[in-house]
């Protein structure tokens, strides 16, 4: 939820948007000076081969770019976050890059902790992969700017992911370890990601399949790294400089990447060993390989149903929510997202609700028309009603047009305060519009509950509130004294 209390969040996107302009100021300096260089022509290039971490990175343009005066301004962008900046020649960064540190709250802890233990009862062990930020990855290529005293420096970021995934593995899940992997096979940090891009390079996805399978599979590995045998090649891809020829109209090239494509395995009908849920990183096998590396060297059939564009949930919640769940059962469950995804306190509401039991089938429901405007879910006294005091409750949201995919739900309190859960899983066309949150903590102080559908569709809406049971701790929690204390100011203001 975007709650303006959380002045952390706050405080970073201040820091960031400092960095921002003052690189802004140093581009418009040097953009005389400049010229843009075109990406080489995609071609493949040799046979059948073992793959190299050389052959997974592309260098970066030879010249600098000439950013035109649209593209120096915030305001020519869709988001303040997404502007465009260039580091070391033909490096290219987002705002949001320059300054970054990822952080992680307690409620999502508790949340890695109720999903590991859901699915290890169902005898399948939770792998969590968080690519390293870009900010840490290419630090010596970042803007220098954002390198100076008043930036955070390298150590600070590095001590941030790593706490962040070392929370992460302290709540249960797998967490591969791909900064020691990179270490182990002598490969530069920067040579993980594109210069020109937000996501891992090949060579990037081939040391994290490493470190996967150093967690699943180690006994794979014992005698040094078997060679992956494929072709490579190089692979057009959509760019931040792909931005930037849009913003300037100048004729994009966009960018080249180099590939390594595995030959095809012949398709099996058994149940896959794992399961790979993520984002474009994951998704996009035809640039980066990953699922196909994961699969070479752990010798477990992989099935990919990662999601392009998604978001870090997207992908989860599908599959989570579709039919075959309920009778896979695979080995291992690869969740992959990146950490920037993880700042908006709203993602601990939705993924409060995955793999949770749906609200009993005597449940009451209330109905609204799906319009124009807002569509109101719930009042103070159906949430008053749910649940005993204190405990957690569930909102299950459902709608009888499919396409209910885009949508904000508001949660607004009696003392002035709203929040806002943002959700869009267009991505995800096979997912059903059936969407799950939990409420938050203070929800005492909830006055009512609505939702805005950000697409013009008609039809009717569903709602069931219930307490949240947990699949391994049934028994509903122990009132807080911050819950006693909500509902003890709501009944003075009321």
């Amino acid at each position: 939820m975007n709650n303006g209390s959380n002045s952390s969040y706050c405080v970073r996107g201040a820091t960031a948007s400092i960095f921002a302009i003052a690189v802004a100021l140093t581009h418009g300096l040097a953009v005389a000076q400049n010229m843009r260089s075109g990406s080489p022509v995609a071609a493949v290039h040799g046979p059948l081969r073992a793959f190299q971490p050389s052959d997974g990175f592309i260098d970066p343009a030879p010249t600098r770019y000439a950013f035109c005066r649209a593209s120096l301004r915030t305001k020519s962008y869709a988001l303040p976050s997404k502007q465009v900046f260039e580091g070391d020649t033909g490096w290219f960064f987002h705002a949001d890059e320059l300054d970054s540190n990822p952080s992680i709250t307690p409620d999502l802890l508790d949340d890695f902790t109720r999903l590991t233990r859901t699915l290890a009862q169902r005898g399948t062990k939770l792998v969590v992969v968080v690519p390293p930020p870009r900010g840490l990855l290419a630090y010596s290529h970042l803007p220098p700017q954002a390198r100076g005293t008043m930036a955070t420096p390298y150590d600070a970021r590095l001590r941030a992911y790593q706490s962040f995934v070392d929370h992460i593995r302290r709540a249960g899940p797998m967490v591969p370890d791909i900064l020691a992997e990179a270490n182990r096979n002598g490969v530069s940090l920067d040579r993980l990601t594109s210069p020109s891009d937000m996501h891992w390079s090949t060579t990037g996805a081939w040391v994290t399949s490493l470190a996967v399978t150093r967690q699943i599979a180690p006994q794979k590995l014992k005698g040094g790294v078997p060679p992956l045998m494929g072709t490579a090649s190089l692979v057009g891809a959509e760019s931040y400089r792909t931005t930037l020829d849009t913003l300037c109209r100048t004729p994009g090239r966009g960018q080249t990447v180099r590939a390594f494509t595995l030959p095809a395995t012949p398709a099996t009908q058994n149940r896959a060993d794992i399961i790979l849920v993520g984002t474009s990183f994951s998704a996009l096998t035809h640039r980066y390989g990953f699922a196909p590396f994961v699969q070479a060297y752990s010798g477990m059939a992989t099935q990919n149903l990662a999601v392009a564009g998604g978001g870090p949930l997207t992908a989860f919640r599908q599959y989570a929510a579709s039919e075959r769940f309920k009778t896979d059962k695979p080995k291992y469950l690869i969740w992959e997202f990146s950490p920037s995804m993880m700042s908006d306190a709203g993602f601990a509401s939705q993924l409060g609700g995955v793999l949770r039991t749906a609200c009993p089938a005597n449940t009451p429901a209330t109905s609204a028309a799906l319009g124009a405007g807002l569509s109101a879910l719930a009042t103070g006294e159906d949430i008053a009603n749910a649940a005993p005091e204190g405990a957690p409750i569930q909102m299950t949201v459902k709608s009888d047009n499919a396409a209910f995919k885009r949508f904000t739900v508001f949660l607004n309190y009696v003392d002035g305060r709203q929040d806002t859960v943002d959700m869009d899983s267009r991505a995800a066309p096979d997912m059903a519009a059936n969407y799950t949150f939990i409420l938050p903590d203070d929800r005492a102080l909830l006055s009512d509950i609505a939702v805005r559908s950000n697409d013009p569709l008609s039809g009717t809406l569903r709602t069931q509130l219930c307490p949240a049971v947990d699949p391994i701790d049934p028994n509903p929690a122990t009132p807080t004294l911050f819950s006693r204390l909500a509902a003890w100011f709501k009944s003075f203001w009321s």
